[in-house]
């Protein structure tokens, strides 16, 4: 039951600091809705046993970024950086469209449509949480990005 409520508050929090962050300040970025939002930290809860927040502002890529935030600090900044691009190579107008997906012991499956928006933004998702779990966490690097104020 606590680790259902520390789950249920971890998404709460990580949905408030995304969306009251506002548009990013990306070039060509779309901003993402709570809807997005709430997706993409189950899935980094589900594959990495972390809640999403702990990614806000890790090094220089993870959480709302600059144009050119700089070189990535370590391998998990280096999957926000990936998960980017991902994100501008999709089809989707925008990056709020909701998907459907099952996470099971780590392993997330997308069960849109294949070459729908949706799962485009899925896959994308997916990649970045399964980066994440391949790569160790380092907390030290929260709100750490050489040559950014």
């Amino acid at each position: 039951m606590m680790r259902f409520i520390h789950l249920l508050f971890a998404t709460v929090v990580f949905q408030l600091v995304v969306t009251s962050a506002g548009q990013s300040s990306r070039v060509g970025a779309k901003p993402r809705s709570k809807r997005g939002t709430w997706e993409l930290g189950w899935l980094i809860l589900c594959a990495t046993g972390r809640p999403g927040y702990s990614y806000i502002d890790y090094g220089c890529y993870c959480g709302i970024t600059d144009a050119n935030p700089g070189d990535p600090v370590d391998g998990v900044d280096k999957c926000c950086e990936s998960h980017d691009q991902c994100y501008r190579g999709t089809s989707c107008e925008d990056w709020t469209s909701p998907y459907l997906f099952f996470c099971w012991w780590g392993t997330v499956s997308c069960w849109n449509s294949e070459g729908t928006c949706q799962r485009q933004l899925c896959e994308c998702d997916r990649q970045l949480v399964d980066c994440f779990a391949d790569n160790p966490y380092n907390a030290t690097l929260l709100n750490f990005c050489p040559g950014k104020e």
